[in-house]
């Protein structure tokens, strides 16, 4: 690796590990902006995917339509679990 990617993973080293934090890095924003993303993506993906697939997998009739039992709740759980991300 080059020195800028090198310098680069340090930088990327330190935000994550919270050591040593150095503020006045070009990198530390961009870091910090990085983490927040991926943090509302995987908080989207976790709350909305199975909603998602659901719907998916009835609308192409892998689940019917008409739900009973444990198909019901189970919707029923995934739908709930969307609005969790709020």
């Amino acid at each position: 690796m080059g020195k800028p990617v090198c310098g680069l993973l340090k930088t990327w080293h330190n935000v994550k590990t919270c050591e040593k934090l150095d503020c006045q890095s070009p990198f530390f924003p961009f870091f910090q902006v990085v983490r927040m993303l991926i943090a509302i993506v995987v908080t989207y993906v976790i709350c909305w995917g199975p909603l998602l697939i659901f719907n998916v997998l009835q609308a192409f009739g892998y689940i019917g339509d008409f739900l009973l039992g444990f198909e019901k709740h189970t919707k029923t759980a995934i739908s709930l679990m969307a609005y969790f991300n709020r």
